[in-house]
């Protein structure tokens, strides 16, 4: 390994880097602003704060951060949808009105179509822009962490090859555990294997063993039930699959965070498809 190469950046691990880009970002477009002075200083302090309050509310889906009154003219903004001027077009399209009366219909309709929030000229530009600044925090320390768990999921990699459905399953289940989304993967695992074990308990089998039900609906842990009793899978099987079912629906249900096992979940998700799908 040894040469006298200067390796450059390559010394630096590239999290480390990526930070320092960032923060140099932030920096400088702080100091543009702030040296305009006047109104430019004031419409990136509003852009700042109008941006945070959003990114709050936005994470949580309720209104956590008020929004002051001087930043109503962004407030209408965001919310001046560009979905609601694309369908007044369509709509204009699709009449029977002359092909000259739908032109200077489209035409006043596109007088007011809202900028894009990434537009030099949008009054969202400073605001779209401390997204990206906090998207970009947020990813940083996502890597070492994530390349780290690529390395255990590769030893979970699956054997036999499941069905379309659980293999889309799989591949948002694998990209949430490396982003870190760990709630969001216990909900998963238990997506997986419903989907697994609707595909390989057939109906008949679940009436065979419960009767028939009125609406035809037989849950996850009847079906759980059913393949022990054909022999599908041994209590092992079961009991794992039975504690992904209960950390799935208490997940959904209760407490999204309760669960810390996360690797466990997944360990135990990869066990019973093994079986189930041999």
């Amino acid at each position: 390994m040894g040469n006298n190469y200067d390796k450059g950046f390559y010394k630096f691990d590239l999290d480390i880097q990526l930070e320092g880009q960032v923060q140099n970002y932030e920096e400088d477009r702080q100091a543009y602003w702030e040296n305009l002075g006047g109104w430019s200083a004031i419409e990136y302090e509003n852009a700042e704060r109008f941006a945070k309050a959003v990114l709050k509310n936005s994470e949580q889906l309720i209104p956590v951060e008020e929004i002051d009154d001087d930043l109503l003219m962004l407030k209408n903004e965001i919310r001046n949808r560009r979905e609601e001027y694309d369908g007044k077009i369509f709509d204009i399209l699709d009449s029977d009105l002359p092909n000259d009366k739908k032109n200077a219909l489209v035409c006043d309709v596109l007088k007011n179509y809202p900028l894009d929030p990434q537009s030099e000229e949008s009054p969202l530009k400073l605001v779209w822009e401390r997204f990206a600044i906090d998207m970009s925090w947020g990813a940083i320390d996502k890597i070492r962490q994530g390349a780290s768990r690529i390395f255990r999921l590769y030893k979970l990699v699956l054997h036999s090859t499941p069905s379309k459905p659980t293999q889309q399953f799989l591949g948002r289940l694998s990209r949430c555990y490396i982003w870190g989304f760990d709630p969001e993967c216990i909900i998963l695992c238990r997506a997986v294997i419903d989907t697994a074990f609707q595909e390989k308990i057939a109906y008949e089998i679940c009436e065979k063993h419960f009767g028939k039900r009125n609406r035809g609906w037989f849950s996850l842990s009847d079906r759980i039930q059913a393949a022990l009793k054909e022999e599908i899978i041994d209590e092992d099987i079961e009991e794992k699959a039975r504690n992904v079912e209960k950390r799935g629906n208490i997940a959904v249900h209760r407490q999204p965070d309760i669960t810390k096992d996360v690797w466990g979940t997944i360990c135990d998700t990869v066990s019973v498809l093994e079986r189930i799908t041999e």
